[in-house]
């Protein structure tokens, strides 16, 4: 939904100036499709790499990446505002390094799981915030299920639960729930594209875990 509404305003707008403010996954992709339409893009990032949770060798590749292909990365600067614009642009991003116009600003800074619900009605979560489930995703009381962003799963690399909001995920979780099949879990794979250059990597589970207990609740 988000992708349509986005193409349909670069279209209908003639938008021609892009800020991203993040440097994950979503951000790097994102960079990626809007410079090949041929707008001006930059992504402002707090961190002065790219997906500061890799190895710095992958980082400083695809910075590389981005700069051949004329992606402005601006940082480490912290956003502080989103402003209407009286000038030419749209928009006005005010960070700590000054002021960056634009026709159009794109949030891509990952989430956090959405538990106040599972809160109010006393369901456990796990050490990393998120609602706890089984293999089954049922949470700490019978018969309510949870799936998606907002629950944790099991990593089969560290043999831990861990929060990896993903909607291939959050699918294949969907289907099991309530039923008499299981999730197994992750092994951690993830991969994306920045222009000509393939990422990929095995990442470890989230610090944030908890141990796996025969499948059960704490």
């Amino acid at each position: 939904m988000d992708a349509t509404r986005i193409k349909t305003h670069v279209r209908e707008t003639r938008c021609s100036n892009v800020v991203i403010v993040g440097a994950g996954f979503t951000a790097m992709e994102m960079s990626k499709r809007l410079r090949i339409r041929g707008l001006d893009t930059s992504v402002v990032y707090r961190s002065d790499q790219p997906l500061r949770r890799w190895d710095p060798l992958f980082s400083d590749m695809i910075r590389e990446e981005l700069d051949h292909h004329g992606v402005s990365f601006i940082a480490p600067t912290h956003t502080l505002a989103v402003e209407r614009n009286g000038g030419g642009s749209a928009l006005c991003l005010v960070t700590n390094d000054g002021a960056l116009e634009a026709d159009l600003v794109l949030f891509a800074l990952g989430l956090r799981p959405q538990t106040r619900l599972a809160i109010e009605i006393g369901l456990s979560l796990g050490q990393t915030g998120a609602i706890s489930v089984d293999s089954c995703q049922q949470t700490s009381q019978e018969g309510i299920y949870a799936m998606g962003d907002c629950c944790e799963l099991f990593n089969r690399v560290s043999s831990r639960w861990t929060h990896t909001p993903l909607g291939d995920i959050g699918n294949k979780q969907g289907r099991v729930a309530g039923g008499s099949r299981s999730f197994p879990g992750i092994v951690g794979a993830q991969a994306f594209k920045v222009f000509g250059l393939d990422v990929a990597a095995l990442l470890p589970a989230s610090t944030k875990t908890r141990p796996r207990n025969q499948d059960s609740i704490p």
